[in-house]
């Protein structure tokens, strides 16, 4: 990770408040390690924290629940358009907060939430509110539903949305725009030049993180969109 430290089989990282202070072979003379707490880490890795650039965070109860599906078409209908107009706000929360707990427990620090089901401005806070309240590293990329009734509040949402927390959490949380550009996904609602006003075209071009390729939508062009942006480290 660093050329100048190497890979070390046994050393020490000292931590003071939410910094590293050195990283070394032998840190307990340390000036700054006088009374430092010691987690005895032997037998296991210390590496910097894993990034995941991709995760529907509020379907994260929904593990050991559902059945196998054995393509995509079957993980749509099942859970897209089954399960996902049931869920509450309160069900974003939990999803949210399951999903960003157990990255931290395997070593995931940063989590790009692809939240793909943004059905109402609370179902937005929700989830938003979790990634605070768990303390990850957290991008919020909100977008609206596949399938069943919702407030079409998306993305005229994003306006508020990155007034209240793009920030929040001393930084560690921040928001994107997730957008699949296909017509029968969220497609007509991308900013290609239609009907969105000007400031959240430019809002949402400054949020972006968006996958446009020919596996998506052979015949539509990339052209005009803004460019993907998955995390922020």
């Amino acid at each position: 990770m660093d050329p100048q430290i190497g890979d070390l089989e046994r050393g020490d990282v000292l931590v003071r408040g939410d910094q590293i202070v050195a990283v070394g072979s032998e840190l307990r003379a340390h000036p700054e390690a006088a009374g430092a707490s010691v987690i005895d880490t032997t037998g296991r890795i210390v590496s910097p924290g894993f990034v995941d650039t991709h995760r529907h965070a509020w379907e994260a109860q929904l593990r050991r629940s559902i059945p196998d599906v054995n393509d995509l078409g079957e993980y749509v209908m099942s859970t897209l358009a089954r399960i996902a107009p049931a869920y509450t706000p309160q069900d974003m929360y939990v999803g949210t907060r399951l999903a960003a707990l157990t990255a931290l427990d395997a070593g995931i620090t940063t989590l790009l939430d692809f939240s793909h089901n943004s059905r109402t401005t609370l179902h937005s806070d929700a989830a938003i509110q979790a990634l605070v309240d768990t303390g990850i590293r957290g991008v919020h990329a909100s977008m609206g539903p596949h399938f069943g009734e919702w407030d079409r509040q998306w993305p005229d949402d994003l306006t508020r949305l990155h007034a209240m927390y793009d920030g929040a959490n001393d930084g560690l949380v921040s928001l994107r725009l997730a957008a699949l550009a296909t017509d029968e996904i969220a497609g007509p609602a991308v900013p290609t030049g239609g009907n969105w006003p000007p400031s959240l075209v430019t809002l949402a071009s400054a949020l972006a993180s968006m996958r446009c390729s020919a596996r998506h939508h052979p015949r539509r062009s990339c052209a005009g969109l803004p460019t993907a942006s998955s995390t922020r480290t």
